[in-house]
C-alpha cells in the first residue's frame, strides 16, 4: 500500500531489529528485550521515533507498521505530526482473528527464524495486544479518521 501511494514504510519492527545493538534497559539491548517476547517501553519506542522520524521529508506520507501500539505512543505520535501542521492521519485497522494470528505466526518462525515467535511468545504478545493496544484504538478512533 505504501509503495503504492508513494509514502514511506515505517515498519517499526525492521527499524528495531536494525537497532538491535542499542542499549535501552541498563545492559539489556533491543534485541534482549524482543527476544524474550515483551514489547518496548512507551519511552523506548519513542527514542527511537523522535530519531527516525527527523530523515522522512516532512511531504511524504508515512504508512506505519508497529506503532502506535499502545495509547501513549499514539498521543505522542498524533501530536508530532498535529504540532506540524500533518492534520490528515488515517488509522486502517485490520481485524485478524487470534487463531489466525497465531497460525500466520508460527509460519512466520518456519520462514524467517524469528526467534520469538514461539507458542508461548506468540500467546504473550496476543494477551499484550488485548490489554495494551486494543485500548489505543478507541483514542485512534477519536483522533484520525478511522477505517475498519
Amino acid at each position: 500500500m505504501a509503495q503504492r501511494l508513494g509514502f514511506f514504510f515505517w515498519d517499526m519492527g525492521a527499524i528495531l531489529r536494525e537497532e538491535k545493538d542499542l542499549k535501552i534497559r541498563g545492559e539489556q539491548t533491543v534485541a534482549e528485550v524482543i527476544a524474550n517476547g515483551t514489547l518496548l517501553s512507551d519511552e523506548e519506542v519513542l527514542l527511537v521515533f523522535r530519531d527516525k522520524i527527523k530523515k522522512i521529508p516532512s511531504d511524504r506520507g508515512i504508512v506505519f507498521d508497529g506503532i502506535p501500539r499502545r495509547i501513549g505512543q499514539a498521543e505522542e505520535v498524533v501530536d508530532y505530526f498535529r504540532e506540524r501542521g500533518r492534520n490528515n492521519m488515517t488509522t486502517l485497522f485490520l481485524d485478524i482473528p487470534h487463531e489466525e494470528t497465531f497460525k500466520r505466526l508460527l509460519l512466520r518462525a518456519k520462514i524467517e527464524g524469528r526467534a520469538d515467535d514461539t507458542p508461548e511468545g506468540i500467546e504473550f504478545r496476543l494477551k499484550q495486544y488485548e490489554e495494551a493496544t486494543v485500548p489505543m484504538f478507541e483514542y485512534m478512533r477519536a483522533n484520525t479518521d478511522f477505517i475498519e
